[in-house]
C-alpha cells in the first residue's frame, strides 16, 4: 500500500475512507426499494468519487505522489471528461 510521508498520512487514510465509501454506497443504493432513495445512495458515491479525485489533486499539488501516479490518478473518475456518471448503474 502507498503511504504518504510523516505528517500527511490524513490524506492517506481519508483517500480510503473515500474509496471504500464508493462500493459500499452503490451496494447500498442497489439494495433499495425505488428509484428515489437508490438514488440517494448513488449520489453519495459518485460525491465519493470527486472526494477521492480532489484528495489525488492534493498528493499532486503537495507533491506527494510519483509523477505516473498524479497524472492517471488510478483510474479515479475524472468529473472534467464527464466519467463520474459510470459509477452509477442503469436501472
Amino acid at each position: 500500500a502507498t503511504s504518504a510521508p510523516r505528517g500527511n498520512s490524513f490524506l492517506t487514510e481519508e483517500l480510503k475512507r473515500a474509496a471504500l465509501s464508493i462500493p459500499w454506497n452503490i451496494a447500498e443504493g442497489a439494495g433499495r426499494f425505488g428509484a428515489p432513495e437508490g438514488a440517494r445512495f448513488y449520489g453519495i458515491a459518485r460525491g465519493s468519487a470527486m472526494e477521492c479525485k480532489a484528495i489525488v489533486d492534493a498528493f499532486a499539488v503537495l507533491q506527494l505522489a510519483e509523477e505516473d501516479t498524479r497524472a492517471t490518478g488510478h483510474g479515479v473518475p475524472d468529473p472534467h471528461r464527464g466519467d463520474a456518471h459510470a459509477l452509477v448503474p442503469e436501472r
